[in-house]
């Protein structure tokens, strides 16, 4: 719990030690078995992403260490008499995709990080070019690299977007209560905004009724899951409303007390603000 709440308040690189401290006691209590790691791993991954020089390779190491983890857990837990249940396997396969999707896109020239599992999503378009949406492919089934033999590396794009359009599928399944959510909610906004224009729009309406949920239940996270909304917004082309979000997480960090959001918000509501002719 310290860890999250290090995480909430934007105190990253102790939220990331915490966690590390956390996954020795996970893997303790299981007898040293590494299923033991996932949860704390993924933390670890999520507050790593939020900070600056942290290398691609670091963060892609935690990542796939999570991966291995919460495949084991999955496979073995019966062994173990561990039982998450289907909401917690969700939630956290969620997070995974997301922490898969943010460290493609923050690292592009990198292309596929270690530990990322998921489907060809569409390609990037810019939010400022000519380029129009492309139709969202299939997510089913194998990509014509696969089908033709030889595995072709994804693009960053593609990593993203097929994590993103496989988390939306997860989320239509959870229910009020979702532990451990916070920083995936967030990061599929920046998912969706690098990504924008997202060809599936019924796809961000959902992801903007999850924020809004998310929200309106945990009124502490109204600083982070606001910018988030308002990235959310703006990707809709609703750029009024998405500044208005951005304030208000602007002024909902500065009662909280949290910097980072603070800023986040700051930023995203400059960049939004209408343009003096």
């Amino acid at each position: 719990m310290l860890a999250e709440a290090a995480l909430w308040r934007g105190d990253f690189a102790e939220a990331a030690e915490l966690f590390a401290m956390t996954e020795e006691l996970a893997v303790k209590r299981v007898g040293g078995d590494d299923i033991g790691r996932h949860w704390c791993l993924t933390g670890q991954a999520e507050a790593l992403l939020r900070m600056d020089g942290v290398a691609a390779e670091r963060i892609g190491e935690v990542l796939a260490g999570a991966r291995a983890s919460a495949d084991r857990h999955r496979t073995h837990e019966r062994e173990l008499g561990l039982r998450d249940g289907p909401v917690r396997q969700a939630v956290q396969e969620m997070r995974l995709l997301t922490v898969s999707a943010r460290l493609a896109l923050r690292h592009p020239a990198e292309g596929r990080p270690q530990g990322a599992r998921t489907a060809e999503g569409p390609p990037h378009s810019p939010r400022s070019g000519d380029a129009q949406p492309q139709s969202l492919p299939a997510v089913d089934g194998p990509s014509p690299s696969t089908r033709s033999g030889e595995a072709q590396p994804q693009s960053p794009e593609a990593v993203a977007g097929g994590a993103l359009v496989e988390a939306l599928r997860l989320a239509e399944g959870l229910p009020a209560a979702q532990p451990g959510m916070f920083e995936c909610w967030a990061g599929l906004a920046e998912v969706l905004w690098e990504l924008a224009p997202w060809p599936d729009r019924t796809a961000v309406r959902r992801l903007h009724t999850h924020l809004a949920g998310y929200l309106s239940r945990t009124p502490g996270a109204a600083a982070r899951i606001g910018w988030a909304r308002a990235l959310v917004l703006a990707a809709a082309g609703r750029e009024r409303a998405a500044r208005k979000a951005a304030i208000e997480a602007r002024s909902a960090a500065e009662r909280l007390a949290v910097p980072y959001d603070c800023r986040r918000a700051m930023e995203l509501a400059r960049r939004l603000a209408p343009t003096r002719r």
